[in-house]
């Protein structure tokens, strides 16, 4: 796994970005999306460092991400109409050649040199100083096969194993794999209900099982014996509760997708 490490900028001038309430107004339009760069230039001209790299940029409530290749970005941020703050950046620290270190280099001071931001339809542009990156909302996953082999009853029959977790982009984060949350589909009582168990505990709701899709209720949580493995974090999980999921179910995969979150399953 790889380290931490934090990097502080300038906190003290967060006073100046005004309220919470003013800040969520202004943070509004470009919260809870996902942006993808479509050029970085400097005075008007395509950067070489960035040639063939893409830039990933996600704002969730009051934190952000980054990450163009090596080494993931996030922190805390504070928007106002027209700038972007950000106080303190935790970076991962991975090795990965000088270029692309230098790529984190720069944009590790683009972030704290205060940018400008602009929303022109699904285009974020962000500019400080000579440097210009544009992205473009890229919200979801690619789309699972419109053709789905597995039939209900595959589904309620099959022994569901462990998988992985990604949230789209995987570059993010919030990605897991390995034995962290076990599932299952199960009737009871002429009922169906969809379980994920984490290591201790566990989400569960009725499901009603359509051609290609999940219709998933509300989830009831309940804490059990722990398994010898695995992690213990619902927040992994949620998404897939309480609204229409797709599944895809073929040699042996599963697969379950609902907005940026996807779920991939061993299942036989």
């Amino acid at each position: 796994m790889a380290a931490v490490v934090a990097i502080a900028g300038g906190a003290a001038l967060l006073g100046a970005f005004g309220g919470r309430d003013d800040a969520a107004a202004a943070a509004a339009p470009i919260v809870g999306h996902v942006f993808r760069s479509v050029s970085v230039e400097q005075d008007g001209r395509p950067m070489p460092l960035f040639d063939g790299t893409t830039v990933w940029f996600s704002i969730e409530r009051q934190e952000f991400r980054m990450h163009s290749g090596c080494n993931g970005m996030s922190g805390p941020l504070r928007v106002s109409a027209d700038r972007i703050r950000v106080p303190e950046i935790f970076q991962t620290s991975m090795g990965c050649g000088r270029e692309r270190e230098r790529r984190d280099e720069l944009l590790v001071s683009f972030l704290f040199g205060d940018p400008e931001w602009q929303l022109l339809d699904d285009r974020l542009v962000l500019t400080q100083g000579r440097t210009t990156i544009t992205l473009e909302r890229d919200d979801l996953p690619p789309p699972l096969p419109r053709t789905n082999p597995g039939r209900p009853q595959d589904l309620i029959d099959a022994s569901i194993g462990s998988g992985e977790y990604q949230a789209w982009p995987q570059d993010l984060g919030d990605s897991w794999s390995g034995p962290f949350v076990k599932v299952d589909v199960a009737v009871r009582d002429g009922r169906t209900f969809l379980t994920m168990q984490t290591r201790c505990r566990s989400l569960e709701a009725p499901l009603k099982i359509r051609r290609a899709t999940l219709a998933v209720g509300a989830p009831r949580t309940k804490t059990g014996p722990c398994r010898p493995s695995g992690m213990d974090d619902l927040r992994s999980i949620r998404p897939f509760f309480g609204g229409t999921v797709q599944w895809h179910l073929d040699r042996g995969r599963l697969t379950l997708q609902r907005d940026r979150s996807t779920l991939t399953l061993r299942a036989r």
